[in-house]
């Protein structure tokens, strides 16, 4: 665990410089998508149609087997990348080991870096913000001013509220209409829940949906403060104090709700990756971008 690299996030106001030395150092980007089309890489040959550019017929096998081929290449595509955030109330826990650090501010680091990549790479992205019970979008573009508009937005979402109910959230599910890579940040304490649900809806379309669930050290390890009153900040009831005789109860209650969320995931192929926010942002980073299969 490295809480110097953590800590960054808390010392330093500009999300800019924080994804920059976040980035350093990072050396692959977000899709490796290819679509068929004229570029340099050849793929397979085709039989003409009419439309089809004549620099692209092989003149050779058209002496060989009498009939016009056209070859085919690959090419990278341009994918629309979705910057999805939970930035209900939840996601403002902090970090008992890493002052200044919450969920919130961890997810618009990580979010921030990909949105990063996304502009070098060339393509159009977007960010969708979920509190307060609403939707709010930042249409998907290209470009350098593109990555400031979002990371300006980022800068200025605040946790508060509940997540949008489902009927909301479904009917907001136009913003991926086309292709599009979707990476969803949250501490999916909720679920089954509307985002959940829209997840997997997103995912039945055959977008490409990862999901990263954000914990606390303290959440993990069950190592809350017994002298202090928590509230559930999503619900107006419920102070209690964390006792000794409740962490027990509360380790099983845990492993059962996240062994389910696992298994939803797996089930419909959607890769989550589990962090603590106390986690290197860099690392985190590398394991919710590598390719489904492969190792870290």
């Amino acid at each position: 665990m490295s809480l110097a690299k953590t800590a960054l996030i808390a010392h330093t106001q500009k999300l800019d410089l924080v994804i920059r030395h976040v980035l350093a150092g990072l050396g692959h980007g977000i899709h490796a998508g290819r679509e068929r089309g004229a570029g340099v890489e050849f793929s397979e040959y085709r039989a003409y149609a009419p439309g089809d550019e004549w620099r692209r017929v092989d003149w050779k096998l058209l002496a060989r087997a009498d009939r016009y081929f056209v070859r085919e290449a690959e090419r990278d595509s341009h994918v629309a990348v979705w910057l999805v955030l939970d930035a209900s109330a939840s996601m403002s826990e902090p970090s008992r080991e890493v002052e200044g650090v919450d969920k919130l501010a961890y997810a618009r680091t990580l979010l921030g870096c990909v949105a990063a990549i996304a502009q070098r790479q060339g393509d159009a992205f977007g960010l969708v913000v979920l509190n307060a019970g609403k939707v709010q979008f930042t249409p998907a573009l290209r470009g350098p001013r593109q990555l400031q508009r979002v990371l300006l937005q980022l800068s200025r979402v605040q946790a508060e509220g509940e997540l949008p109910d489902a009927d909301t959230l479904r009917a907001s599910l136009h913003f991926a209409q086309a292709p599009s890579a979707i990476y969803a940040a949250s501490d999916l304490l909720d679920w089954p829940s509307p985002l959940s649900q829209a997840l997997l809806r997103l995912r039945g379309m055959r977008h490409d949906v990862r999901a990263l669930c954000l914990q606390t050290q303290a959440e993990v390890d069950a190592s809350f403060s017994t002298k202090v009153a928590y509230r559930d900040p999503e619900q107006e009831a419920g102070v209690f104090r964390f006792g000794a005789d409740l962490k027990e109860g509360y380790r099983r209650n845990r492993e059962a709700h996240f062994a389910s969320v696992t298994a939803a995931c797996r089930k419909a192929d959607i890769p989550l990756t589990a962090a603590r926010i106390e986690q290197a942002p860099g690392d985190v980073l590398r394991l919710w971008l590598r390719r489904p299969g492969s190792r870290a």
